[in-house]
C-alpha cells in the first residue's frame, strides 16, 4: 500500500495538492516477477496481489502548478491577483481649486484571474479575507490630502469605459443589500511631498463580486474616489501635469465558505500496471477468486471531503478518466472536516469489491488514475475553512486480487 498525503489549498482549491511517501504493504509479492513465479505454481494456495492506486508525491506548489500562490503569515495559503496603478490628472484641476471631487477609473483585465481550478473555486465561494496593499504618491510638490477616499467596482461599457446613471453618477456595483460594494481607506489621508504612503485593508467584500465577474468574462472597473485638498500655501506648487498615482495588490487568502455543491479538485495520474500480456491477463481472470478496493483517508482540514476514484487501462493522462466509457469508477468516501487544530484527524475506510472485468485494467504494463476531491462546507459556523500549507489529506488506495495458482482447485 502507498500513502498519498493531500495539502488542500485545491488541492487544495479550492484548492488541493497532494504529498507523501511510499509505504510496503506485506502482503504484496516484491515483484511482478516473483508475483508470476507464484501463480504459475501447481499447488492449490491462492496468491493476494495489492496494487497501490495512489503513490506518487506533491508538494503544493506543483498541484498548484498553474497557479501563483503566497502564504500569509498563519500559513493560509492565497492567489495573487496581478498588481496595477491608477493615475489620475489632478494638476490642472487644482491650480483653480483647492478641492476636488475626483474619481479615477481603470478597468481590470479578464486574464487578471486565471480561469484554472482555483480561480473557479473563489468564483462559486464566499471569501472571507483578501487582503488590499495599496501605495499612494503624487508629484505635486504640494501636501495633498485625501477626505475619505475608497476603492468600489464599476460597471465599464465595450470601449472599456465607466458606465454612468442618468445623474452623471457611476454605476457601482452593488451587494445583496443593493449597497455599492466599497472599501473605505479612512477619513483622511496626508500625502506629503515625495511621499509614498502605504496601507493595507480588507478588501473581501469587492474581491468576491471581482472573481465572480472576471472568471464570468464580464466587463468591470475599479474606481479610486475621494475629495482631494489642497492648502492655500501650497497651491502655487500644484502644476498643470501633477498627477495622483495608486498601486493597488489584492491577495485572496484560501479562506472561504464553499457552496453546498462544493469544490471539485481534480488529478490524473499514469501508474505502473502489473505488466501482464493480454494472454497472461485471462488466464488471470479465469483464476480470479475475488477482488476488491480499500480506501482508506485522514482528513486534516476543516472541510468535509469526498473522495472518488476512477481508473482505466493504458497512457490517458490527457483525458478526463471520469467521462471515459470505459473507466472503472469506484464508490466515494465522505470523510467529516476537522474542528480546528487540535481537534481529533476525522478518517474513514470503505472496502468494496470489485467484479474480476473491472481489474482487468490494472493488469497491463499501465494504467491512468482519475482522483476527484470534492471540498464541502466543514462543521465551522456558516461552513467556513482557511486552507493553511501545513494542513494534509492523506489518501491510502489500493485494488486488491486472490488468484488461484494455476492447477489449483
Amino acid at each position: 500500500m502507498r500513502s498519498v498525503r493531500g495539502w488542500v489549498s485545491g488541492g487544495g482549491a479550492t484548492v488541493l495538492a497532494i504529498a507523501g511517501g511510499v509505504i510496503a504493504s506485506g502482503c504484496r509479492p516484491d515483484s511482478v516477477t516473483g508475483a508470476r513465479e507464484q501463480l504459475a505454481g501447481d499447488d492449490t494456495r491462492a496468491v493476494t496481489y495489492r496494487l497501490p492506486l495512489t503513490r506518487e508525491a506533491y508538494g503544493p506548489r506543483r498541484f498548484l502548478e498553474n497557479t501563483t500562490t503566497e502564504v500569509l503569515e498563519d500559513g493560509v495559503l492565497a492567489i495573487p491577483l496581478p498588481s496595477d496603478t491608477l493615475r489620475g490628472p489632478v494638476g490642472a484641476a487644482l491650480l483653480f481649486t483647492r478641492r476636488l471631487d475626483f474619481e479615477i477609473a481603470e478597468r481590470v483585465p479578464p486574464g487578471a484571474l486565471r480561469r484554472d481550478e482555483m480561480a473557479s473555486a473563489i468564483a462559486v465561494s464566499e471569501i472571507r479575507r483578501a487582503p488590499l496593499r495599496l501605495v499612494l504618491y503624487h508629484t505635486s510638490r504640494a501636501t495633498l490630502v485625501l477626505v475619505e477616499p475608497s476603492l468600489a467596482l464599476v460597471r465599464t461599457d465595450a470601449s472599456g469605459e465607466p458606465v454612468r446613471d442618468d445623474s452623471g453618477a457611476l454605476d457601482l456595483e452593488r451587494g445583496s443589500s443593493g449597497a455599492p460594494i466599497r472599501v473605505p481607506l479612512g477619513d483622511r489621508l496626508e500625502i506629503a511631498r515625495g511621499q509614498r504612503f502605504e496601507l493595507e485593508r480588507e478588501a473581501a467584500p469587492v474581491v468576491d463580486r471581482l472573481a465572480e465577474l472576471l472568471v464570468a468574462r464580464e466587463p468591470v472597473a475599479i474606481v479610486l474616489t475621494a475629495s482631494l485638498r489642497v492648502s492655500g500655501s501650497d497651491q502655487p506648487r500644484v502644476r498643470p501635469g501633477d498627477a495622483l498615482f495608486l498601486i493597488h495588490r489584492v491577495s485572496v487568502a484560501l479562506d472561504l465558505v464553499p457552496p453546498d455543491s462544493g469544490i471539485v479538485i481534480r488529478r490524473t495520474e499514469v501508474l505502473d500496471g502489473l505488466g501482464f500480456s493480454d494472454l497472461d491477463a485471462d488466464d488471470i481472470e479465469e483464476r480470479l477468486i475475488g477482488a476488491g478496493t480499500i480506501v482508506d483517508v485522514e482528513n486534516e482540514i476543516p472541510f468535509r471531503l469526498r473522495v472518488h476514484l476512477a481508473y482505466v487501462g493504458g497512457r490517458r493522462a490527457n483525458e478526463d478518466v471520469f467521462e471515459a466509457e470505459d473507466r472503472v469508477l469506484l464508490e466515494p468516501l465522505t470523510v467529516a472536516g476537522r474542528r480546528g487544530p487540535g481537534g481529533p484527524i476525522p478518517r474513514e475506510t470503505l472496502e468494496v469489491e470489485v467484479p474480476g472485468s473491472r481489474v482487468r485494467p490494472l493488469l497491463g504494463d499501465d494504467f491512468t488514475l482519475g482522483i476527484r476531491i470534492r471540498l464541502l462546507p466543514g462543521p465551522a459556523p456558516g461552513g467556513r475553512g482557511a486552507l493553511r500549507i501545513m494542513d494534509l489529506v492523506r489518501i491510502d488506495a489500493q485494488v486488491f486480487a486472490d488468484l488461484r495458482a494455476r492447477g489449483g482447485s
